[in-house]
């Protein structure tokens, strides 16, 4: 599951390269925040199912977890 939810592909894919703590600084001088999309790909997709039990506050934390894992580009740059 980690290899799969890491790998540049599924992180480009999902835009979990875009996602940013809405409390830290680059969040706020970019005026973005989290993006649940993979955390929710995640739980619903990959583990639980549609239906698992999951809240939105659960889909929220892990995308708290999550944010950060991003992948460095063809320049060397960060996603």
């Amino acid at each position: 599951l980690r290899a799969v939810e890491q790998h540049p592909a599924m992180l480009f894919f999902l835009d979990n390269q875009q996602s940013l703590g809405p409390d830290s600084r680059a969040g706020q001088n970019r005026k973005r925040g989290l993006n649940e999309n993979l955390a929710r790909e995640i739980m619903e997709l990959h583990t639980l199912g549609v239906g698992g039990g999951y809240t939105q506050e659960d889909v929220t934390s892990l995308a708290r977890i999550i944010t950060g894992w991003t992948f460095a580009g063809r320049q060397g740059q960060l996603g």
